[in-house]
C-alpha cells in the first residue's frame, strides 16, 4: 500500500502539469514558448530573487531578523507579501516584456500552467520520485542519502500524501488564475489595478500555510481545505475576467 501511494502521488506530480500542458496546447494550437516562460519566470523570481531576499531577511543572525522570528504574525505577512510581491511580478513582467507579442487570452492559462507545473514537480515530483525508487530497492546518492529517502518513504502516511495531492492541485488552480488576472493587468488599458490586486489575492492564498508554518494554525487538514477554498475562489474570479477578455 505504501508503495502504491508514493506511485500514485509521483504520477500525480508529473502527469497533472504534462497532460494541462498537452491539453491547452493541443486545444488552442499555442507553442510551447508560454508554457516555458511561465516556468522560467518560477525560476527566476520565485527560486532565485524571492529566495535571496529570505536569505538576507530570515538567514541571518540580525535584529531584524530575529524581530521577524519572534513575531509569528509578522513572519506570516512578510512571508505571504514576498511570494505574492516577487511572482505577480514576475508575471506582469513576463507578460510585458517576454511575452510581450502574445496577446491572445489563452497565453495566460498556458503561462500559469509552466509556471504552477514546473512548481509541482520540482517541489512534490522529484522528491516522491526519489522515495518511490527507494521504497522498490533502487539505491539513491550513496549510503548516506539512501536512508534518509526510506525513513521518509516509510514514514509517509496515505493521508499525508494525499494533502499533498491537494495541495499542489490548489496552487495550479492559484497560479492559472492569477496568470490570468496579471495577463488582463498588462494587456488591457485600464486594467493595471488587477496587478496589485493579484498581489494581495496571492499573500490571502498563502496566508493558511504561513499560519500552520508559525504553529499559529496546527491541523494540516483544515489548512489544506482552507487553501483549497481560497484558490478555488479565486479561481472562478479568474475564470470570470478570462471570459470578459
Amino acid at each position: 500500500m505504501q508503495s502504491t501511494m508514493l506511485i500514485i502521488t509521483t504520477i500525480f506530480a508529473f502527469a497533472m502539469p504534462i497532460g494541462l500542458l498537452i491539453y491547452w496546447k493541443t486545444r488552442h494550437g499555442l507553442s510551447l514558448f508560454p508554457f516555458l516562460m511561465g516556468a522560467l519566470s518560477f525560476l527566476l523570481f520565485a527560486m532565485g530573487l524571492e529566495q535571496m531576499l529570505h536569505a538576507a531577511v530570515l538567514g541571518t543572525d540580525s535584529p531584524h531578523s530575529k524581530v521577524f522570528q519572534n513575531n509569528p504574525w509578522l513572519y506570516v505577512a512578510y512571508g505571504c507579501l514576498a511570494a505574492g510581491i516577487f511572482e505577480e511580478s514576475g508575471r506582469f513582467f513576463t507578460f510585458k516584456v517576454l511575452l510581450r507579442n502574445y496577446r491572445e487570452k489563452e497565453i495566460s492559462v498556458a503561462y500559469g500552467i509552466g509556471h504552477g507545473g514546473i512548481e509541482t514537480i520540482l517541489t512534490l515530483g522529484l522528491s516522491y520520485l526519489l522515495m518511490t525508487l527507494v521504497s522498490l530497492g533502487f539505491t539513491i546518492g550513496g549510503t548516506e542519502l539512501s536512508p534518509v529517502l526510506i525513513e521518509s518513504a516509510r514514514t509517509t502516511t496515505a493521508p499525508v500524501m494525499l494533502l499533498a495531492m491537494l495541495e499542489r492541485a490548489s496552487a495550479m488552480m492559484l497560479h492559472i488564475a492569477l496568470s490570468i488576472i496579471v495577463f488582463t493587468a498588462a494587456n488591457r488599458p485600464g486594467k493595471i489595478r488587477l496587478y496589485p490586486l493579484a498581489i494581495v489575492l496571492h499573500a490571502a492564498a498563502n496566508i493558511f500555510a504561513g499560519m500552520y508554518q508559525t504553529g499559529i494554525l496546527t491541523n494540516i487538514v483544515i489548512i489544506e481545505l482552507l487553501t483549497f477554498l481560497c484558490s478555488l475562489c479565486i479561481l472562478l474570479f479568474g475564470i470570470r475576467i478570462y471570459r470578459r477578455l
